[in-house]
Parts: C-alpha cells; sequence; structure tokens
C-alpha cells in the first residue's frame, strides 16, 4: 500500500485531506474538487515520510483504567472481498473499563502487524518511527476483566481508508476511560487486517478500481454491514450466561464514529441499522446513499480546517478569496445533505488549525503527517483534548448517561464556547 492508495481516502477541504484521484462525474464534482486542493498541498509540501520527533500517546483523561483484548470475527453471511471461497473476516479491538489491577499493558502494534506495514511501504513510514511503533505501550492492560457497575454504552470506531485501526487508538482510549466500550474494526481490505493465521488482508489485494465513487460508496455500504454484523457478535457476547463481557455491554446504547472514508460508513450505519442511535463523521466525505439521502439519526460532522496565512497559499498557486470559497462550496454541500432530513438533529463543525490526518494518532506517532502540510497546527495534546470533549458531548446528549463533558453535554453543542475557540460552528 503506497502512499497513493494510502492517503486516507474520503479527505474534504477543511478535511481538505489527498485522496485517490479518478473519473469526475457531475455528482462528483465537489469531491473532486476538494481532491484538487489537497493534492496541490501535497505536492508543494517536502517529500518522504521521515517522522523522527518523540511517539507517545497521550493519557488518558477519563476516570477508568482501562482493559482491551482482541476479537477475531467470521460473518458466515457474506464472502470475502478478493476469495470468494472463504467468508468475510473482521479484527475487532475492543477498549473497556476495567478493574483495578495488575497485568500488562498492551502493545500499540504487533510486531507482525509493523512488519506488514514496512513491506507494504505504509505511507513511507521510515524504520526508526516503525521501531518506535513497536516498542510502544498503550494505557491499557491486555485481557483485563471489564470494571464493575452499570454496563458500557458501546461505540464502534471505523478507520480511514488505507489506515490501521491501531492509529485511533489514543482516541479509543479517551472515551473509554470516560466509560465506553469502544470497538475498533479493521474492515478486511480496507487497511491493513493481521488475521491470526498470519494472513494479511491488504488495501493493496482491493480488486476494486478504488479511485471511483461508485466502488467507494461500495465499500461504505461493506463496511457499515461490518459494523452491523460486530454489533450483532457484541450482543451475542452480552447476552452469554458467562464469559467476561456478560451483562457488561449496553447495546441499547449504541453509536459509531469514523475516520475519513470510516465516517461516510458510521453515518451510513446510522442510516441502515437503526441500533446505531448516533453517528460523528470525522473528516469524511459522504459516499453512498447517505450522501444522497441524508443522515438516517443524529449526527455530528467535524471537518479539519488548515490554517494558512496568504504567502502560503500563494506558494501553492491558491488565493485567500479562491481557498475560502472552495470551503463554503463544501459546508453548503452539508446543508443541503442536511436539510434533506430536517428532522434529524445534525450539528457541523470545524477544528481549527487540523489537518485530514489530525483526527488518527498521527500528532503524536507520526507528526510528519500532518505538518509535512504547512500552516498552523493545533498542539497535538490540545487538539486530542478538544475533538474528545465534542463527541463526548454529543454521545452524551445522544446516547444518554450523563457521561460527557461537564458531567452531560455541557451545551458544547448548541453555541461556541469560550473554552473551545478552535471550534467553528457552520451549522
Amino acid at each position: 500500500m503506497r502512499a497513493a492508495r494510502g492517503a486516507g481516502g474520503g479527505g474534504l477541504p477543511g478535511g481538505r485531506g489527498p485522496l485517490m484521484p479518478g473519473p469526475v462525474s457531475r455528482r462528483g464534482r465537489l469531491r473532486r474538487l476538494a481532491l484538487a486542493v489537497g493534492l496541490a498541498l501535497l505536492t508543494a509540501a517536502p517529500a518522504g515520510g521521515q517522522g523522527r520527533q518523540g511517539v507517545s500517546l497521550p493519557a488518558p483523561g477519563g476516570p477508568h483504567t482501562l482493559g482491551t483484548t482482541l476479537l477475531h470475527l467470521v460473518d458466515s453471511t457474506r464472502a470475502d472481498l478478493v476469495d470468494g471461497a472463504r467468508r468475510r473476516e473482521v479484527m475487532v479491538q475492543l477498549w473497556y473499563p476495567a478493574a483495578r489491577g495488575g497485568g500488562e499493558r498492551a502493545p500499540y502494534m504487533a510486531g507482525a502487524l509493523v512488519d506488514t506495514l514496512r513491506r507494504e511501504g505504509y505511507y513511507e513510514v521510515d524504520s526508526t518511527t516503525f521501531a518506535a511503533w513497536r516498542r510502544l505501550r498503550t494505557h491499557a492492560r491486555e485481557d483485563a476483566p471489564p470494571a464493575a457497575g452499570p454496563s458500557f454504552p458501546v461505540l464502534l470506531l471505523s478507520h480511514g481508508f488505507g489506515v490501521s485501526r491501531s492509529s485511533y487508538t489514543a482516541l479509543a482510549e479517551e472515551l473509554a476511560s470516560h466509560g465506553y466500550a469502544v470497538a475498533a474494526v479493521d474492515h478486511p481490505y480496507g487497511g491493513i487486517t493481521l488475521l491470526p493465521d498470519g494472513r494479511v488482508l491488504s488495501v493493496a489485494a482491493d480488486t476494486g478500481d478504488v479511485r471511483s465513487e461508485a466502488t467507494l460508496g461500495s465499500r461504505v455500504r461493506q463496511w457499515a454491514a461490518d459494523a452491523s454484523f460486530v454489533l450483532d457478535r457484541l450482543r451475542a457476547m452480552d447476552a452469554a450466561p458467562a464469559g467476561r463481557f456478560a451483562g457488561r455491554l449496553d447495546l441499547a446504547r449504541a453509536g459509531m464514529l469514523g475516520h475519513s472514508l470510516g465516517g461516510a460508513a458510521a453515518v451510513e450505519a446510522c442510516r441502515t441499522d437503526p441500533r446505531f442511535r448516533a453517528c460523528a463523521d470525522l473528516d469524511g466525505a459522504l459516499y453512498g446513499p447517505a450522501g444522497e439521502l441524508g443522515p438516517g439519526g443524529p449526527t455530528l460532522v467535524v471537518r479539519s480546517r488548515p490554517l494558512y496565512s496568504d504567502a502560503e497559499l500563494a506558494a501553492r498557486g491558491r488565493t485567500r478569496a479562491g481557498w475560502d470559497s472552495l470551503g463554503a462550496e463544501i459546508a453548503g454541500r452539508f446543508r443541503v445533505l442536511f436539510a434533506k432530513r430536517p428532522e434529524v438533529p445534525a450539528y457541523h463543525l470545524q477544528l481549527a488549525g487540523t489537518g485530514h490526518m489530525s483526527f488518527s494518532d498521527a500528532p503524536f506517532t507520526f507528526p510528519v503527517a500532518v505538518n509535512r502540510f504547512g500552516g498552523r497546527i493545533i498542539a497535538p495534546e490540545r487538539g486530542h483534548r478538544v475533538l474528545s470533549a465534542y463527541l463526548r458531548a454529543f454521545f452524551a446528549r445522544h446516547l444518554g448517561g450523563g457521561i460527557g463533558a461537564d458531567g452531560g453535554d455541557g451545551g458544547l453543542l448548541d453555541a461556541p464556547s469560550p473554552r473551545y475557540p478552535e471550534v467553528v460552528f457552520v451549522k
């Protein structure tokens, strides 16, 4: 998976992230216009992936200690995308509040996964960064027993196209530390899925034309189906008479969030499966039916907002007026989409100082993926804290439970807050 095919899929200006180039349809003009800006900035930025800055994960801010476990799930009702003789296999990493105690902290990435990413040419990452990922430990203990008390609301987390689920560990840990069970799904052939028997289901093996809107729409539908399947299995785990998670998962309060193409999958899952009561899209263009029909349930869209001076834009062949006009056009696209379902609560925000990969672990583990585009960049800890506050406020409001900002949703979704001046309300 070379960088050209692993650019995160689904970025927009303000998310102005690069996406694979492809044919332009009338319906897709706006998305391809966004692509043109992202690629222009990319080609003007320093090449290569030398990410030698310090590698660490932020400490979760919630009151709970954490556990994590891996699930290998096989959907007997669907065929493998590439090998029709096999069934669809999905890897899931579950983070959750854990009972206090000892135990080994889980690795950020298994050594075998790091080796696979190296072979795939993942984002042109250098050997020093790969070695740091191999050494890095998370804040969660492997296979720790869940904490006692009320059962946990459940959030599914979907990665960007070409990105490993491990690249969202900081966000998963933060949400779990505030009382959620967070299930990060590795979509087969959507990123890098390493199976227990050593097989790798890589985005490079995807047989479809992932530059086309039709293929991306198909992948969004497949990923939404993965989410529903995983929710089925989590429900079975909760309903089992025995087992570590028996009675510990509150599937009546389930939501989904995703980054880039995973954000589109989250919105689609809310549209097709009413068990998902709320969804959050982090910097993702809405491919597939959700991009035409509108959201099916309460929806939060958080877009990136790169901050460039006039001189920086001019160096990239852009003008301030053109840049602002493009951002307004993208915002208008979302307004039209939300207007199709005016009865559905929808929130549209931008986080100043972010790029497309700011919604992953990249600011902490691979900073060059964000700062190579230049501009003023929000401090990693600050960006992480602001994003977490709004996600928790959103899910607290629409899943219930009083576990969001300020013990509830804190009113953060109603108007700009002086505590978070970086957040711009588009809607």
